[in-house]
């Protein structure tokens, strides 16, 4: 239990519900960064908060997490080359901390998932700001929209008529 005496909600205005931004590209920043345990309390991985900097998803955050210190060697090698991205499109090749990636703009490349039965946009890819075109974006592909871009409410309607199928084993397995 946390003590919340002092705490007057009137002089708060209440939090919005979060929205899910559609898949697509988007200017952000790195907002905050921290190591975090994992689950099983043997690794830690760093949690960044990105936030939108502009159109209809401002101020929105999107999270991001970099396995760098998991005890798999495949998760943090796939970390540390998301983490190499991350830097180049920032341009800080060598940084000391975290936060010095902090509140540099990037380009940031969006898709949408379902993940335990609830919409989830995750970040595909990171760039300089500006080097992406409108054709490039992970939301079009061929001259029409892919999976990836479809809207939360299809993706709701579609999970809900798709059979539920239990695993015998997991797929890493």
């Amino acid at each position: 239990m946390v003590d919340l005496r002092g705490f007057d909600a009137n002089k708060f205005e209440p939090a919005e519900e979060y929205v899910v931004p559609r898949a697509g590209d988007y200017n952000v920043v790195l907002d905050s960064s921290d190591e975090k345990p994992t689950k099983d309390g043997e690794s830690t991985y760093l949690n960044c908060k990105f936030k939108i900097l502009e159109g209809e998803f401002k101020g929105a955050i999107l999270f991001f997490i970099l396995n760098i210190g998991n005890k798999n060697e495949q998760a943090r090698q796939i970390a540390m080359r998301q983490l190499s991205s991350l830097c180049r499109a920032v341009g800080v090749m060598t940084p000391h901390s975290s936060e010095q990636l902090h509140n540099i703009p990037l380009t940031v490349s969006v898709i949408n998932k379902i993940y335990e039965g609830k919409p989830k946009a995750e970040i595909t890819g990171f760039f300089k700001l500006g080097s992406r075109k409108k054709e490039d974006s992970t939301a079009k592909k061929n001259g029409k929209d892919n999976a990836y871009s479809e809207t939360i409410k299809d993706m709701e309607k579609e999970l809900e008529t798709m059979p539920a199928k239990k695993m015998e084993k997991k797929p890493w397995d």
